[in-house]
């Protein structure tokens, strides 16, 4: 279970023309819009928000590839990034 909105997330634009991230995911009734942004980064921030979902799956599938090499230092820093993520909770199976 996942502690955020699932499904895929998209960009969109609202009446007004600002970037929008709003969730695919129609089986649940929490809404779909997940934040909308502004400022001279709306466009940037809005795209890396909505790959955030992506970006989180695919770092777990890097981390369980490189048990090996977990005490290195792009290691640490990728499970801390995803504990960020996902509220502090540690991804770290030591």
């Amino acid at each position: 279970m996942s502690n955020y909105t699932p499904g895929e997330w998209t960009v969109s634009k609202n009446l007004a023309g600002d970037p929008v991230v709003a969730g695919t995911n129609h089986h649940d009734n929490d809404g779909y819009i997940i934040c909308q942004t502004f400022g001279r980064h709306k466009h940037g921030n809005a795209a890396l928000i909505a790959a955030a979902p992506d970006l989180l799956v695919a770092l777990r599938e890097l981390i369980g590839c490189a048990e090996p090499h977990r005490d290195r230092a792009e290691i640490k820093a990728a499970r801390a990034a995803i504990a960020k993520a996902t509220s502090g909770v540690t991804e770290d199976k030591t």
